[in-house]
């Protein structure tokens, strides 16, 4: 049961979790992959490499890179079918594209 609802609490109030859980070398790969992603360094091998390797460490199978917060929130509204007229309740206090994004079809 879910704990707003009565069920135990996984942590007590004050709590900070730990996720993501990143390092150095993390911050490391994503820089080099922005400084070598450009059209002039096509296939962008640091970009699928580190989508690899994401991949791996989530243990997630799609894990494609975005060149912004808007453009994965496009990607995930599209990967999740939402089709226009679909209702999708988003946070009250978030960024105009939680919103305003939409599927392309």
């Amino acid at each position: 049961m879910l704990a707003a609802l009565g069920g135990k609490p996984v942590m007590t109030e004050g709590d900070v979790a730990s996720w993501p859980h990143i390092v150095d070398e993390d911050r490391r790969a994503v820089l080099r992959a922005m400084d070598d992603a450009t059209p002039w360094h096509w296939p962008m091998d640091t970009v699928l490499e580190l989508e690899s390797a994401w991949s791996e460490t989530t243990g997630m199978p799609h894990v494609p890179a975005a060149n912004s917060g808007t453009a994965a929130l496009h990607m995930a509204v599209a990967a999740a079918g939402v089709e226009p007229g679909d209702e999708v309740i988003v946070p009250a206090d978030t960024f105009l594209a939680t919103a305003s994004c939409r599927s392309c079809s």
